[in-house]
């Protein structure tokens, strides 16, 4: 399987046309710097199978992490779950803030 990613600087666009951003690092981490509208979903805790049925496995999911890792490894358990639209943002958060995103 092949992971969809996106630049960190689209992602402003998408979650002003109300697009599902979530973001898998710790809470702790979250907490500290967050891109405005990302959902928090930590990796460790992330039961994918729940997550399809609650938001579905058609629309797309962005996921966001400190630099790219744990998104695609978040994006993995989803596409395995039934996902077919997890989509990692290259960079995560770090490149988020380069980007001039709103934290």
């Amino acid at each position: 399987m092949s992971i969809q990613t996106i630049e960190a600087s689209t992602l402003a666009e998408i979650i002003a046309k109300g697009g599902t951003v979530i973001d898998v690092r710790t809470p702790a981490e979250y907490k500290s710097a967050h891109v405005i509208g990302a959902e928090l979903h930590p990796l460790d805790k992330l039961d994918a199978a729940a997550y399809c049925k609650d938001a579905g496995t058609d629309a797309p999911v962005y996921i966001l992490c400190q630099s790219g890792k744990r998104a695609s490894m978040a994006a993995e358990k989803l596409a395995a779950a039934g996902h077919s639209q997890a989509i990692v943002v290259e960079g995560g958060t770090l490149a988020a803030i380069d980007a001039g995103l709103d934290i």
